[in-house]
């Protein structure tokens, strides 16, 4: 029979390449003839789609389905005092947490000076040996110990309660192809400081919900301006509420 393939694309390896491995080596050796068997693609961004195109892809049709929101905004947050981020991902290479754990670290005794704590929520057996890497490095400091805790996985349902219980989201990931907990984080009426890289920053209204940053460096530090200056960031998250 005539049966006619498609493919759902998420995140293909050339987006993110391995160590001394060029995103073209990766495209052109393992990814370029596998792709070509199929007759049309759905992608979750624009992004994922002009990557495709820019491949060569334009004469195979290429539907773009955002992911659909699954979580309801619906108790109102309680004011607290502080800073209480929330970091939502795998604790993979690609998401950028050790980098800003090290960031942190260098900076640990100003934000101390300060109320401020950051749960990460998400797996940690996808990538054992980088996983084990992020968590020493926060014990590795007392001081960070104190504000930096691991959840671990968490099931999608119960995850409410970990947006509530925030009122900062950061994403440190070097890119995402769509990114889902930045979509929810923007629901819930998070504000959100980012790193650009892939579709990230096309959920972030600068100034308005957030701010995008080039390196997690520069995210770090206006994190510390926000804790330095509380009504700089009250006025941010009066404004990603409204």
């Amino acid at each position: 029979p005539n049966t006619l393939s498609g493919f759902i694309l998420h995140l293909l390896p050339s987006l993110f390449p391995p160590p001394k491995h060029t995103s073209q080596d990766i495209f052109e050796n393992h990814e370029k003839e596998i792709l070509q068997y199929f007759k049309a693609f759905l992608v979750t961004s624009q992004f994922s789609k002009d990557y495709l195109l820019k491949k060569g892809f334009k004469t195979v049709p290429i539907y773009v389905i955002p992911p659909a929101l699954c979580l309801q905004n619906l108790q109102k947050r309680q004011e607290t005092e502080g800073i209480q981020a929330l970091i939502v991902s795998n604790i993979i290479p690609m998401k950028g947490i050790l980098e800003f754990i090290k960031c942190l670290k260098k900076r640990v005794q100003k934000i101390e000076k300060h109320p401020f704590t950051l749960n990460i929520v998400g797996r940690t057996d996808m990538n054992e040996e980088y996983a084990k890497a992020c968590i020493h490095a926060v014990k590795q400091s007392p001081l960070l110990q104190k504000m930096v805790s691991f959840t671990g996985p968490v099931p999608h349902r119960e995850m409410h309660t970990y947006y509530y219980n925030s009122n900062l989201f950061i994403s440190p990931s070097s890119m995402e192809t769509f990114g889902m907990a930045l979509q929810e984080a923007k629901a819930f009426h998070l504000p959100i400081l980012a790193r650009k890289g892939g579709f990230i920053q096309y959920h972030i209204e600068q100034g308005k919900n957030g701010y995008s940053f080039s390196s997690v460096d520069a995210l770090t530090e206006y994190l510390l301006y926000l804790l330095d200056y509380p009504q700089a960031f009250a006025r941010l998250r009066t404004s990603a509420h409204q």
